[in-house]
């Protein structure tokens, strides 16, 4: 991960600090890291953005972006939590993967705050007419400059690097980028559980070889999830598991809170079942003997 592919910023609220992870399945591959000029001044207009504090609170930003595995995009911003304070991980009405979501917050809410303010729910928008466009231009004519350079516009508006130049010539490496995209972008608009039905996701060949990748990790569960991501990165896809991120206390941690150093660190937080018939509601009994037809497979 390059130095200023995102940003790990505190922001005095708890223990980090603002950790940008919209999705625990996403993580970047190791050729999207440009550790450039362009990308310091991206940072910098990232830290303006999304922190408008005190010089002294960008200072430590800086310092504890070293070690970040956050994203700015979209606006999409996790907070990690203080241990032992009320938004610790499994304390009451907290998370219990230590992921917060920031979504459609107002900017200038801070911890603590209470009331209200007005929200436009879309119905669709922009960005989603693109992703649609992008993927149904690259299926049916496989790789263009048109949908890459659509894809970096959206990219580059959230601050994020631009996708690989071998993407403008490879489909299925376009469509890869394209699809994360729509991970990422479209977080929290009720439109993830719909696409991995749609794609056929949890049971695809491809996520099945990699959670038999995380089965042959020997170890605790806590250790599987911290060893796969270090070495394989992204999670299967196979709605198998679920899996946090939490502080840890340690010396050379990067990251600041009341005289004390933490780490971010990766674990397991339980186990699911996913089974071909879930790709399909049952049907209720009272609909299916007033229509006279067969249930939904294996239901």
């Amino acid at each position: 991960m390059g130095m200023y592919q995102g940003v790990n910023a505190s922001e005095g609220i708890g223990i980090g600090t603002v950790m940008v992870a919209v999705d625990p399945d996403l993580t970047f591959e190791p050729h999207e890291v440009a550790d450039s000029a362009a990308e310091k001044e991206r940072y910098q207009s990232a830290l303006s953005v999304f922190c408008e504090k005190t010089q002294a609170q960008a200072d430590h930003m800086k310092e504890t972006v070293g070690e970040a595995e956050a994203e700015i995009m979209s606006g999409h911003i996790v907070l990690a939590q203080d241990p032992g304070m009320t938004d610790a991980i499994n304390a009451a009405n907290s998370t219990s993967t230590g992921y917060f979501t920031r979504k459609y917050f107002d900017g200038y809410y801070t911890k603590g705050m209470s009331g209200n303010w007005n929200f436009d729910a879309p119905l669709i928008r922009l960005a989603t007419i693109y992703l649609v466009y992008a993927e149904a231009v690259t299926r049916s004519k496989g790789a263009t400059p048109e949908v890459y350079n659509l894809m970096n516009e959206l990219r580059a508006r959230s601050f994020m690097a631009p996708i690989p130049p071998a993407a403008q010539t490879n489909k299925e490496l376009l469509l890869d980028y394209i699809l994360r995209e729509r991970r990422v972008e479209l977080y929290h608009e009720k439109s993830r559980f719909f696409s991995t039905r749609f794609y056929l996701e949890p049971t695809s060949p491809e996520e099945l070889a990699k959670d038999a990748q995380w089965s042959s990790i020997q170890g605790t569960n806590d250790q599987k999830a911290q060893l796969y991501f270090d070495k394989y990165g992204a999670y299967p896809k196979t709605q198998h598991r679920i899996c946090g991120m939490r502080p840890v206390e340690d010396p050379n941690g990067k990251i600041s809170v009341g005289g004390k150093t933490y780490r971010m660190e990766r674990f397991w937080k339980e186990d699911r079942v996913f089974l071909e018939k879930h790709y399909l509601f049952p049907i209720p009994t009272e609909e299916l003997q007033r229509a006279n037809i067969p249930q939904n497979p294996n239901w």
